[in-house]
C-alpha cells in the first residue's frame, strides 16, 4: 500500500513537473511572439487655445519622453510614424509622468491656424528594438476669443499687398506668383488682371514666403519659408508642407529654393547649408556644411549655383550637387566679391554685385564687367540684397538689375539693351512702386516685367518703358499695427500699420490705405507710428506721426487731415518717434520723442518744450479738449501742466503712483479724470492729479502696464501689459477686471481702444493686425 502512494505521488510529481514545463515553454513561445511589440501609450489628449495646442501623454519612470515620436496631419490621423509633419518635444514635467509639448513653439510652424482641425499621433519607441509602437491619436481645433480683422479677410482680388518678398513668372508673363512677408502666396494666371491667394489655412508651411520656384508651366511650385517647404504638384490648387529636416525634429529655415525643370530633385539655401531632397522635400540631406544666402539653377539644368553668406562667393556643381567648386571672376574686387544674384543658361553667365554687372559668355572662363551709373551699392549689409533677369538674342543681353544696402542707397531699377553697355535708370517717377526691389521677374523675351517691391507690385509690358503698380487698396497697410483709433460709435477705424494708414468707416468691412504720396493724397512717409482723432463729425480731424530711418539717424513728420484721411498737410519735420495729442479745435498739438513739442498754431510749426531736469525720457502725451491741460508720462513720473505746457509738476511714487516709470496716459476731457499705466499697475487719480490710488493685476509680471484707455463715461477701462503680451479691462469702473492672455487670441498686443458704450474693444497687434472682442 505504501509502494502504491510512493508511485501515486512520483507519477502526480512528474505530472505536475511536466505540466510547469509546458507553461514554461508557452511563455516562452510568447515571449518570442511578443518579442517584436511595443507597448502602445495608453491615452493621448490634445487642448487647443489661440494658435496653439498642447499634448500631454503619460510614461513611465523607465521611459524617457525623447523616446517618443509624434506627427501631425490636417484632415485625417497619420497612418504611421513617418506620415505626417513630426514634431519635436518641447517640455516635461517636473514630476516626470507626464509628456507634453506647445505646438506653437514646434518647428513645424510660427503658430497654428485658428478653425483648422489638426491630428495627432504619438508613438513609443524601444530604443533597443528600434521599434515604434501603434499610434494613439487625438485631435484639436485652435480658436481665439477674439475676431482678426486682417488683410487676409479682406483683400479683394484686384489688391496686392504692400508686403512683396518674391515673384515669378512663367515665359509667357501670364502666370505671376508672388511671395510675401505675412499673407501667403498670390497668384494670377491672366498676367495680374485677377488673384488667387493661399495661406496656412491651405496647407502652406507658414504665412511668411521667402522665395517662390514655379517649372516652366507653373504646374510644379515650391515655396520656401522659415517652417520648411511647401509643394504644390497641380499649379497650386493643394499643397503639401514638409519641414527642411535632417534626422528627427531639426527644421531649418529656407531662404532660397529652386528645382532641376523635371522636379527630380530640389535644393534650398539655409544657414546649415545646401538642403537636397529627391522625394519633393519628404527627406533631406545637407551638403556643403556653410551659411548660404542664395541660390540658382542655370535653364538648362546644367549646373547649380550658391552664394555662400557675407563672403557671397560663387560656388557651381556640374554634376547634379554631388560636388562644387569655386566659380572665380576675374577682375577687380568689386566684381569678384559680394555678389547679390546671378542668371545662367549654362553658357552665359550675369552677376549683379557690388561694383555692377558681370557677364560671361564661356561658362565663367572669362568675363566683362560693366559699371552701372549710379550704382547704389557701395558696402554689404545684413540688408543687401540684389535681382537680376535676363534676355538672350543672339548674344545680346537685355540685363535688368537692382541692388541696394538699404532704402536710404536704393536706386530702383537698371535696365541695358546692349550687354551692359548702356544703362537706364526708372524710379518712382516713372512708375514703380518702390526703389527697394526684392526680385525681378520676366517672360522669356523681357517684355513682361514684374518687380516685387515693399509697396506692392510693379510691372511693364513693355520691357520698363512705362510702368503700373498694384498695391493693397481695400484692406490694411500690414499686419503690424503701431496703434488704433475708433470713432465713438465703433463705425470708424484708423491703423497705424507698417505699410500706411489704413482708413475704415464701415468698422473694418474694407479698408483704404494711405502711404507717402507727394501729391497731399497721402502721408509724408509710409511708416506711421502713431495717432490721435480729435472734434467729432464733419470737425474732428486725425493727426499722424511718421518715422523714416537713414544710416545713423532718424527723422519724422505729423501729418494731418480734416477731411477723414481723404487729403493731408505735413506742417512739420521734427520728431521721428513721436506719441501725439491734440485739442479738439486743433489749435494746441503735443507730441514727444523722448523730449516735447508743442504748436499752438494748428501744427504750422512747433517748438522744443524745455522740461524741468526732472522729467525725462518721455514716453507718452494727452491733452484736454481745450489743450490747457496736459499730461507726460515720463520715466521719472507724470508730468502735469495746466497751462499749455509752460509750467509742470511732478507726481512720483510718494504721490500714490504704483511706479516712476510711466508709458501711457489717458484723461477726461476736461483733465479732472486721469489714469497712467506704470511699471507697477494702473494708478488713477479724479482730482486732476493731485492724489493717486493704485491698482495691481495679481501676478508681477502682469504689472508692467504700457497702454491705458478710458472711454467718456468711466465705465470702461482697458489696459495693455506688453511686458507678458496680457490684456486687463473693466466695464464698471473698475469694480471688476478681466484679463486675457495670448492663449486668448491676444498677440503682442500695442494699444487699445473701445466703443463709448463699452460694447467692442479693438487691439492693435504686432503680428495679427487688429483683432476685437464684444464685450
Amino acid at each position: 500500500m505504501i509502494n502504491f502512494f510512493i508511485r501515486k505521488i512520483s507519477l502526480y510529481l512528474m505530472f505536475t513537473v511536466f505540466i510547469m514545463l509546458l507553461i514554461s515553454c508557452g511563455s516562452k513561445s510568447d515571449d518570442n511572439n511578443d518579442s517584436n511589440e511595443v507597448a502602445k501609450v495608453s491615452y493621448l489628449t490634445a487642448t487647443a487655445k489661440s494658435h496653439k495646442i498642447t499634448l500631454t501623454w503619460p510614461v513611465s519612470s523607465a521611459i524617457q519622453c525623447a523616446d517618443f515620436k509624434i506627427t501631425q496631419k490636417t484632415g485625417e490621423n497619420p497612418a504611421n510614424e513617418s506620415d505626417g509633419i513630426p514634431i519635436s518635444l518641447i517640455s516635461v514635467d517636473t514630476g516626470d509622468t507626464e509628456c507634453s509639448l506647445c505646438v506653437s513653439e514646434l518647428t513645424t510652424g510660427e503658430e497654428l491656424a485658428n478653425g483648422i482641425t489638426y491630428h495627432y499621433a504619438v508613438y513609443n519607441k524601444d530604443p533597443d528594438k528600434n521599434l515604434y509602437s501603434g499610434g494613439t491619436f487625438a485631435s484639436a481645433t485652435p480658436f481665439s476669443l477674439f475676431t482678426e480683422i486682417t488683410f487676409d479677410s479682406t483683400r479683394k482680388s484686384a489688391d496686392i499687398p504692400s508686403d512683396l518678398t518674391a515673384v515669378k513668372t512663367t515665359g509667357d508673363g501670364q502666370n505671376i506668383f508672388l511671395g510675401t512677408g505675412g499673407h501667403g502666396l498670390l497668384f494670377s494666371t491672366d498676367s495680374g488682371s485677377t488673384w488667387s491667394q493661399k495661406t496656412k489655412d491651405n496647407g502652406l508651411a507658414d504665412k511668411t514666403i521667402n522665395a517662390v520656384w514655379i517649372n516652366s508651366d507653373a504646374s510644379r511650385i515650391y515655396l520656401a519659408t522659415d517652417k520648411g517647404v511647401s509643394v504644390s504638384t497641380d499649379s497650386g490648387s493643394t499643397w503639401t508642407t514638409h519641414p527642411v529636416a535632417v534626422g528627427e525634429a531639426v527644421c531649418i529655415k529656407a531662404r532660397k529654393i529652386a528645382a532641376l525643370s523635371d522636379g527630380s530633385k530640389l535644393f534650398a539655401a539655409t544657414e546649415e547649408g545646401l538642403a537636397i531632397s529627391a522625394d519633393n522635400g519628404a527627406t533631406w540631406t545637407i551638403s556643403e556644411m556653410t551659411n548660404i544666402d542664395n541660390l540658382f539653377i542655370s535653364t538648362d539644368d546644367s549646373r547649380i549655383f550658391y552664394l555662400e553668406h557675407w563672403s557671397h562667393s560663387i560656388k557651381v556643381s556640374t554634376d547634379g550637387g554631388a560636388t562644387f567648386q569655386t566659380l572665380y571672376i576675374s577682375g577687380t574686387n568689386d566684381y569678384t566679391a559680394y555678389i547679390y544674384d546671378l542668371w545662367s543658361d549654362g553658357t552665359n553667365i550675369v552677376t549683379v554685385s557690388k561694383g555692377g554687372v558681370s557677364v560671361s559668355t564661356d561658362g565663367g572662363s572669362n568675363w566683362s564687367h560693366k559699371t552701372v551709373t549710379d550704382w547704389p551699392v557701395s558696402e554689404l549689409n545684413d540688408v543687401s540684397t540684389g535681382s537680376v533677369a535676363v534676355y538672350n538674342a543672339g548674344g545680346i543681353f537685355k540685363i535688368i538689375a537692382s541692388a541696394f544696402t538699404d532704402e536710404s542707397d536704393a536706386a530702383g531699377l537698371f535696365m541695358s539693351a546692349d550687354s551692359g553697355e548702356n544703362w537706364t535708370n526708372k524710379t518712382k517717377s516713372d512708375g514703380i512702386s518702390s526703389l527697394v526691389i526684392k526680385e525681378i521677374a520676366a517672360s522669356s523675351d523681357l517684355e513682361k516685367v514684374y518687380l516685387a517691391t515693399p509697396a506692392g507690385l510693379s510691372y511693364s509690358a513693355n520691357s520698363g518703358s512705362s510702368w503700373s503698380k498694384k498695391a493693397a487698396s481695400t484692406a490694411l497697410g500690414g499686419d503690424r499695427i503701431e496703434r488704433v483709433a475708433v470713432s465713438s460709435d465703433g463705425t470708424s477705424i484708423y491703423a497705424a500699420t507698417n505699410g500706411g494708414l489704413s482708413i475704415s468707416k464701415d468698422s473694418g468691412a474694407t479698408w483704404i490705405n494711405k502711404t507717402d504720396d507727394p501729391s497731399g493724397s497721402g502721408l509724408s512717409y509710409v511708416n506711421p507710428n502713431d495717432l490721435w482723432l480729435s472734434g467729432s463729425g464733419a470737425t474732428s480731424k486725425l493727426y499722424v506721426t511718421s518715422q523714416y530711418y537713414t544710416p545713423g539717424a532718424s527723422s519724422g513728420t505729423c501729418s494731418i487731415s480734416v477731411d477723414d484721411g481723404s487729403t493731408w498737410t505735413s506742417p512739420c519735420s521734427v520728431f521721428p518717434y513721436a506719441d501725439i495729442a491734440a485739442s479738439d479745435d486743433g489749435q494746441y498739438i503735443y507730441a514727444v520723442d523722448g523730449n516735447m513739442h508743442i504748436s499752438d498754431d494748428s501744427g504750422v510749426s512747433f517748438i522744443q518744450e524745455s522740461l524741468p531736469g526732472y522729467l525725462t525720457n518721455v514716453q507718452g502725451v494727452w491733452t484736454s479738449s481745450t489743450g490747457e491741460m496736459v499730461y507726460i508720462a515720463s520715466y521719472e513720473g507724470l508730468g502735469i501742466s495746466n497751462d499749455y505746457g509752460s509750467n509742470w509738476t511732478i507726481k512720483t511714487v510718494s504721490d500714490g503712483l504704483g511706479s516712476t516709470e510711466i508709458y501711457g496716459v489717458w484723461g477726461n476731457s476736461d483733465g479732472s479724470v486721469v489714469y497712467a499705466a506704470t511699471q507697477n499697475g494702473l494708478s488713477s487719480s479724479i482730482d486732476s492729479g493731485a492724489t493717486w490710488t493704485n491698482k495691481t493685476f495679481g501676478d508681477e509680471a502682469y504689472q508692467y502696464l504700457t497702454r491705458v484707455f478710458v472711454t467718456k463715461d468711466g465705465k470702461g477701462i482697458f489696459c495693455i501689459c506688453r511686458y507678458n503680451d496680457t490684456f486687463h479691462f473693466s466695464v464698471d469702473s473698475g469694480a471688476t477686471w478681466t484679463t486675457y492672455v495670448t492663449d486668448d487670441g491676444v498677440s503682442v498686443p500695442v494699444d487699445v481702444k473701445a466703443k463709448e458704450d463699452n460694447s467692442r474693444v479693438f487691439i492693435s497687434t504686432y503680428a495679427d493686425g487688429i483683432i476685437y472682442k464684444d464685450l
